[in-house]
């Protein structure tokens, strides 16, 4: 059996590094974007203790026995840095994936310039700084004694409590997010986005379970039943699916891994079994928490497997290379269909493997391959270890953050990636082997090699506040104090170029675009900048052939999209404004493309691209047809027939998207316009019009007031003292209109227009009385459109509880082009009345035949 190696340890300076490094990554380190204090104090203080370790007198323990995990890190580090080395033009314009960034070149000037295989070096950079701490704490959590080690992840326990114990007062209301941009609701704790305040949550509750382990007496246990207990509580409020699902497998792995001390008591062994009945209990409680995670659960709204057929293609599209660490939205955007358009900003791939591959290509995937096989190596070493209990907790811990890597990106987090680096470090206990002789003692890294690393790391930590500092400007607002802390920023300098350009400073703004496209070629803010300036200098053509160059890097930069719509409408090429209108649209930005693409309703061209736009059924279609309930009185026919043929037999309109339309040509007295609108939502249920009544058997949609599309199917209208609803019948034959009355006179409790030609007509209907005197209760009206000539008024006879066939004989006179039919409430003097309708018609009759029978 393999045995631990002689014990090393931190020491008081080395461990307060640690710790505070440890501390500063997970208070501060949680945010996203440009968020950017924490992860550069983090970025510091790991650079401070990479020093401090690597001048230690033992720091070659470090390699002992692990070789290949150290060799492995320097391939980490050394991948993005080659990635940044520039290379000759007739190396880097023949890469996979830059026909674009070639062409930007070209349009600049700059086509022979050296450029490195990154498509944002910035970017790559960030990225690079980022695995600072994590390389830390990686190298702090091997030479770590088993006490420093039990420490540091008590901190992170602690931490887990702190950030959830945040969450619960954000729940209740007490306490807001200190994210506000991203927060959407939801309880963050210390960070920006609610998985990775979920993954530090799982994180704790497995190294709870190792601390447990660890303990040798009882005391403790309430403590840490009542700790779990409350970090599973504040799992729960972060509604992550991922994290419900690994929560359970680390219940799996705790009991098959991390075996707790047989001097447990019986009733704990107790309290993990009945764990998950009460947590079942707790998530049957509609009250809870849960609830809200199960309904989402079971929502089909899942971007994620969209996102992966994009990144895949993004990834072959950048093959074998890679687009340089760092650089996913970017590169993600450009490949990223229309159809797949979303509001929301895709920052990563929801995959870490994939994002990987597509950053860093075959290589990348060499490096995750041999990373997976030396970390179940020595996840196997360690089960052979005996007392290695928080070790293997550790373990557990860092292979739930690898899951939940696969549909998510916790790594990609400055706080989670430092606690995953000292996770993997808690894993690299060196295994003591018989040796045949003593390797002599290490002794003092010499007065050069000090000097050397301190030289190393102050220019880094140069770096460092640089970019930091740098991103600190740029979330302020001040991109001039961005760019002279970091004049070849692209960020920067496109922010800056774009605020020259909007305080009428053109040739100003070109040259910082053209500073920012020199930093990163793929930039869409800085060419569309670019583009801009170039037309208010009277360059249409280099205007033009910058902005179609900022379109093939993607759909998302709404101002490139407007700025080619309203071009393609001038030149009235209908298919290509409608194009980038729809991109835009897409987007939420529907009120800023929707006036300017009227002109295609004055153009048959125009109108036949509207439709087949419309008849995708893209996510702006209700708004767009909302947008035609606006247009002017002589533009409502072209924007009626436009809506009206927007319906396909496979996706039939909404009612909430015809409504306002509807509701627009019924005031402008456009009768027959507004049924042709209202067929064409009808779809299968075409079939439900019985004569000229629509739905008379009360079949069709739902059983609710608002489940019809008015005024061509029934308006159900309660009033204050009656109620109209439709129920299963009292025969038990289908559902009827069921009518209770408080004898209120005059309330409109249901109500269907017709369009029936001038002539004569019978109405039917079926009656039931659930109550004795129901049948006065009601009256049936027929009046015209928009004149209010009654054509005829009776109250259906109907007996109690059995159905009763009247009907009503009247005549449709000319100069009636539509007609309402409408029930109303009648005062009574038997107080409530029950009453039920069913079967009604209106059918054409020859004169003079039948009157009310």
């Amino acid at each position: 059996m393999n045995k631990r190696a002689p014990a090393a340890r931190l020491g008081p300076w080395d461990f307060g590094f640690a710790a505070a490094l440890l501390l500063v990554a997970l208070a501060l380190g949680g945010g996203s974007g440009w968020f950017a204090v924490g992860p550069m104090l983090a970025e510091l203080l790991g650079l401070a203790l990479l020093f401090y370790l690597l001048t230690r007198r033992d720091s070659d323990r470090l390699l002992r026995g692990q070789r290949p995990e150290f060799a492995l890190l320097i391939a980490v580090f050394a991948l993005p840095l080659l990635q940044l080395v520039p290379l000759p033009p007739s190396l880097w314009h023949g890469l996979p994936g830059r026909d674009a960034t070639v062409a930007i070149a070209e349009l600049t000037g700059t086509e022979g310039s050296w450029r490195p295989v990154s498509t944002d070096p910035q970017a790559t950079w960030s990225a690079v700084l980022a695995l600072i701490p994590a390389a830390a704490l990686f190298f702090a959590g091997t030479l770590a004694s088993a006490r420093e080690r039990r420490l540091l992840l008590t901190i992170v326990v602690v931490v887990a409590i702190v950030s959830g114990a945040i969450a619960l007062f954000q729940w209740v209301g007490s306490l807001g997010g200190f994210f506000p941009e991203v927060d959407k609701g939801y309880q963050l704790g210390l960070f920006a986005n609610r998985n990775h305040e979920a993954n530090l949550l799982l994180v704790a509750l497995a190294l709870l379970a190792g601390l447990g382990a660890e303990r040798r007496g009882r005391a403790a246990i309430p403590l840490i039943l009542l700790a779990a207990a409350f970090l599973l509580s504040a799992l729960l409020l972060t509604q992550s699916r991922t994290a419900f699902v690994l929560l359970f497998l680390g219940a799996v792995g705790v009991a098959a891994f991390v075996p707790g001390p047989r001097h447990w008591p019986p009733f704990v062994r107790w309290a993990v079994a009945l764990a998950p009945l009460a947590l079942l209990a707790f998530m049957l409680s509609p009250a809870s928490p849960v609830a809200r995670l199960a309904g989402r659960f079971a929502t089909s709204e899942e971007l994620r497997p969209q996102i992966w057929a994009t990144a895949a293609h993004a990834a072959a599209t950048y093959a074998p290379f890679g687009s340089g660490i760092g650089t996913f939205n970017l590169v993600y955007e450009q490949s990223e269909g229309l159809g797949a358009l979303t509001r929301g900003w895709i920052p990563h791939a929801h995959n870490e493997y994939l994002e990987l591959v597509l950053e860093t290509g075959l290589i990348g995937a060499g490096l995750i391959a041999a990373f997976f096989f030396l970390f179940f190596r020595r996840m196997a070493r360690l089960h052979n270890i005996p007392g290695a209990r928080l070790e293997r907790a550790a373990g557990l811990a860092a292979l739930l953050m690898l899951l939940h890597s696969a549909v998510d990106y916790p790594l990609r987090n400055v706080g989670l990636l430092s606690l995953f680096g000292l996770l993997l470090g808690c894993l690299m206990m060196p295994v003591a082997r018989p040796r045949r002789r003593r390797a002599a003692p290490a002794g003092d890294p010499s007065l050069a090699q000090k000097a050397s690393f301190a030289v190393a790391g102050l220019a880094i930590a140069l770096l460092v506040l640089s970019d930091g500092m740098t991103m600190t400007a740029m979330e302020q607002g001040k991109y001039g104090a961005a760019l002279q802390i970091d004049g070849s920023s692209s960020i920067a300098n496109g922010y800056a170029a774009e605020a020259a350009f909007d305080s009428g400073r053109y040739a100003l703004a070109e040259a910082r675009a053209r500073r920012a496209l020199g930093a990163a070629l793929a930039y869409p803010r800085a060419l569309r900048v670019f583009g801009f300036s170039r037309e208010l200098q009277n360059d249409s053509a280099g205007a033009a052939t910058a902005m179609t160059l900022a379109a093939r890097l993607g759909w998302r930069d709404v101002p490139t999209q407007s700025w080619l719509m309203l071009y393609a409408l001038r030149e009235r090429r209908w298919d290509a404004a409608a194009l980038h209108g729809d991109a835009v649209a897409r987007q939420g930005f529907g009120d800023t493309v929707f006036r300017p693409l009227d002109a295609l309703l004055d153009d048959e061209a125009g109108r036949a691209e509207l439709r087949r736009r419309l008849a995708d059924a893209p996510p702006w279609r209700e708004e767009f047809l909302r947008h035609l309930a606006t247009l002017p009185a002589d533009r409502l026919d072209a924007a009626d027939a436009i809506a009206a043929s927007a319906a396909t037999p496979d996706r039939p309109l909404a009612a909430d998207e015809i409504q306002p339309l509807l509701d627009r040509l019924m005031k402008e007295e456009r009768f027959d316009a507004a049924r042709r609108l209202w067929r064409a939502s009808l779809g299968e249920r075409a079939g439900l019009q019985a004569g000229f009544v629509y739905d008379g058997s009360f079949t069709g949609r739902g059983a609710g007031p608002h489940d019809y599309v008015p005024p061509f199917e029934w308006r159900l209208t309660p009033g204050q003292r009656s109620e109209a609803w439709l129920s299963p019948a009292p025969s038990g034959d289908g559902r009827a209109l069921r009518i209770v009355s408080s004898g209120y006179s005059g309330e409109r409790l249901a109500s269907q227009t017709l369009l029936l030609p001038p002539g004569p007509y019978r109405l039917s209907v079926s009656a039931l009385a659930d109550m004795a005197g129901a049948a006065d209760a009601t009256e049936w009206k027929l009046t015209c459109r928009p004149s209010g000539q009654v054509l005829g008024a009776y109250s259906a006879p109907a007996r109690l509880r059995t159905w009763t066939r009247s009907t009503l004989a009247f005549r449709v006179p000319a100069g009636c082009p539509a007609q309402q039919l409408e029930l109303f409430s009648k005062p009574t003097i038997d107080g409530q009345s029950i009453s039920w309708f069913d079967g009604i018609q209106v059918l054409p009759i020859a004169d003079g035949e039948g009157d009310r029978t």
